[in-house]
């Protein structure tokens, strides 16, 4: 059963309709109808909208609706092609808890496309990372954050994205813009340039780290995500709320060598570590 980006609904037909149009086309004897109807429409919570037709629903109950006509089939797997993307954003959290639940309930197996991260990461039990026509990297969500396996995921998933910082290593010590930084695992590689990758939330204000400039603060309640400029580069940094600063005021960063991920730097891939 497939659940589209448009619902798809027809429009002359009521929420009741709409559900029971895919067993009448399957010749599902009329007595049985209207109980695998209704019992549809209440795993998704719009059994009192069943004398409705499409125009008098909400985006988010048209959205159920169709979700509803999948269901009354009782697939062995749903196709879900951006379901929720039509929704606002607040409409959008409430139904992916409530679309990660009722998937559990059903226990069927679903493949759901996305371009919003956030919405693979919270209702995936596995997922695959394509980016320029191919599969990058499938995995558990946390797999897949944790540790990317090449440069492209890194700067992908994850919001804000993990910074992506030119480096080089000379025996276990990385060099960023001429300050060292002592990794904290062997690392098994001839001298030379290297891509290191870090998140917003393990850098930290240090006055012996390496100097950026402050290019924009922003402000999102409990913490600030401070843009930084680090020669060409721009990073990411996320810190609890503090006073003010300027635009422009010098912030020395250090990294959490714990969290740091390594990267070739000319392949992109993730390098191997003993």
């Amino acid at each position: 059963a497939m659940v589209f980006q448009n619902y798809a609904l027809y429009p002359h037909m009521t929420v009741r309709g709409n559900i029971a149009f895919p067993l009448k086309m399957a010749k599902v004897p009329a007595a049985s109808i209207e109980g695998m109807v209704h019992d549809a429409a209440a795993k998704v919570h719009i059994e009192h909208l069943l004398h409705r037709r499409p125009g008098q629903l909400s985006g988010g109950q048209q959205q159920r609706c169709a979700l509803a006509r999948a269901i009354v089939r009782q697939p062995k797997l749903f196709l879900l092609d951006e379901p929720l993307s039509n929704l606002d954003a607040q409409l959008r959290l409430e139904t992916r808890v409530e679309l990660k639940k009722l998937q559990r309930n059903l226990n069927v197996t679903a493949i759901y496309v996305t371009h919003d991260q956030e919405e693979a990461m919270t209702l995936a039990d596995r997922m695959a990372v394509f980016l320029e026509g191919g599969i990058k990297q499938i995995g558990a969500p946390s797999e897949v954050f944790d540790r990317p396996n090449c440069v492209e995921v890194a700067a992908f998933i994850g919001s804000p994205p993990m910074n992506i910082i030119p480096a080089h290593l000379d025996d276990n010590i990385l060099t960023i813009e001429g300050h060292e930084v002592q990794l904290t695992r062997r690392i098994d590689r001839a001298p030379g340039p290297i891509t290191v990758g870090i998140r917003p939330g393990h850098l930290r204000v240090d006055d012996n780290g390496i100097p950026t400039q402050l290019y924009l603060s922003e402000n999102l309640g409990e913490t600030q995500l401070l843009n930084l400029k680090l020669v060409e580069a721009l990073v990411k940094m996320r810190v609890a709320q503090s006073k003010p600063m300027a635009d422009g005021e010098t912030v020395p960063i250090a990294f959490d060598s714990d969290s740091i991920h390594l990267f070739d730097a000319e392949t992109g891939l993730r390098v191997q570590e003993d």
